[in-house]
């Protein structure tokens, strides 16, 4: 069986924030966000959300409907100011068309809202989203060390050919 490894990087700070309506819905997910030791803010309205969207956000859980309507607007407003963000839509209906549109737009995952398994779902495509950024953040810091070591050959050769 493979393993997600959902260790938080220790160098790096990850956010998830909740966009619902429905104060029981994110009293749920806060709790269980919460239990994980996952960092969370939750929002019942776009604009706060969008007011405190900032780079170490990678993470957004949006209701369908949420941003007072349309949460298809909702989720492209977040996506244009961290394109990079794994973004969850939940939803108490899940018809292919509907699913097939946010996951057209840029949503990462689709989760079938208030279901037997919803907590249980959201929670594992958490887990998912901080596996990805964990990932794009080791890719840039080897990346960053392979070209920290080309600039110091570089250097290496030039200092060496003015001897």
């Amino acid at each position: 069986m493979n393993t997600i490894d959902t260790t938080i990087h220790p160098t790096i700070n990850i956010a998830t924030f909740v966009l619902d309506e429905d104060k029981k819905v994110l009293q749920a997910i806060a709790a269980a966000l919460e239990n994980e030791g996952i960092a969370y803010q939750v929002f019942r309205k776009l604009e706060p959300l969008m007011e405190k969207l900032h780079p170490d956000v990678h993470i957004c859980i949006i209701d369908h409907i949420a941003g007072d309507g349309s949460g298809l607007n909702a989720m492209k407003e977040v996506l244009k100011r961290n394109p990079q963000c794994f973004v969850i839509i939940m939803s108490p209906d899940c018809d292919t068309d509907s699913v097939i549109e946010f996951l057209n737009s840029g949503a990462s995952r689709f989760v079938k809202k208030l279901s037997p398994e919803f907590i249980s779902m959201v929670l594992k495509y958490v887990k998912e989203g901080i596996a990805e950024v964990n990932k794009v953040f080791d890719h840039y810091n080897r990346i960053s060390r392979e070209i920290a070591g080309s600039r110091q050959r570089l250097s290496d050769i030039k200092n060496g050919l003015r001897l």
